[in-house]
C-alpha cells in the first residue's frame, strides 16, 4: 500500500508494497463472481511510479532499521529491490554512490523545492 502526504514544502513518504499488489490478482465474492481489482492496483501503481519520479535527484533522509541517512535519491531497479543513491553520509564517511536494499528501508523523507 502507498500512502503520502505533503506538509508544506516537506514530502514524507511511506512505502508498503507487497508482490501480490504489484500482479493481476483476482478475489472471489460470497456469491462466486469474480472481482477484477487490476484497475485499483494499476492506479496506485502508476501513483507510486511518478512519486519515484519525483523525488529523483532530490535530497533526502532515508530512516532504515538501523540509522537514518541522509542522501540524494536515485532511481529504483525495476523490480524494487534496491534504490540508487549519490552522495550518501554515513557515520563512517560520505559515499559518492550507493545501492540500498528496499527490504531496509522504512520511510524515505524529501524536501522539495
Amino acid at each position: 500500500m502507498f500512502t503520502g502526504a505533503a506538509f508544506g514544502s516537506t514530502f514524507t513518504f511511506r512505502v508498503v508494497l507487497p508482490a501480490a499488489m504489484l500482479m493481476p490478482h483476482n478475489e472471489i465474492e460470497e456469491d462466486g463472481k469474480e472481482v477484477v481489482r487490476q484497475d485499483q492496483r494499476a492506479f496506485l501503481r502508476e501513483r507510486f511510479l511518478r512519486v519515484l519520479v519525483g523525488i529523483k535527484d532530490q535530497p533526502g533522509r532515508i530512516s532504515m532499521y538501523e540509522k537514518s541517512v541522509q542522501c540524494l535519491l536515485g532511481s529504483p531497479d525495476i523490480e524494487f529491490q534496491h534504490l540508487t543513491v549519490s552522495n550518501l553520509q554515513t557515520p563512517i564517511g560520505t559515499l559518492p554512490h550507493a545501492l540500498l536494499r528496499t527490504t531496509d528501508i522504512i520511510a524515505i523523507k524529501t524536501t522539495r523545492d
